[in-house]
């Protein structure tokens, strides 16, 4: 298949064994990538619309790689970065992604979630 998938790269000392090792290893570190894989993992598993689709989870010796399905259109900081500059024309254009953002987040909270970071 010629599907594209997004990769994180990530240093497998860094990432540790599990979520606890990674714990007490790093306390205070505010990324947390066990979290991450489980929040996506559970938003997969709930068949929240709003979230890429997690492949799976490998390491090798040095590395561990999350891989996601590909969002086609980029991410949304330099979508919203792009076009018009500031204007009547350019909030018009961006309304409608807005309204899905909210929905997306109404979901969240409807699902018993609750974020700690939302960001372009």
């Amino acid at each position: 298949s010629n599907a594209q998938v997004a990769v994180k790269r990530m240093p497998a000392e860094w990432v540790g064994s599990s979520q606890e090792d990674f714990l007490v290893r790093h306390p205070d570190e505010s990324e947390n990538p066990w979290r991450d894989i489980g929040c996506v993992t559970y938003l997969n598993n709930i068949g929240y619309p709003y979230a890429c689709q997690l492949l799976g989870v490998f390491r090798d010796e040095q590395h561990t790689y999350v891989v996601s399905s590909f969002a086609t259109q980029g991410d949304l900081h330099t979508w919203c970065s792009g076009g018009p500059k500031p204007s009547l024309e350019s909030e018009l254009q961006k309304q409608p992604v807005c309204v899905e953002i909210l929905r997306a987040m109404k979901q969240l909270h409807d699902s018993s979630v609750v974020h700690g970071d939302v960001s372009l």
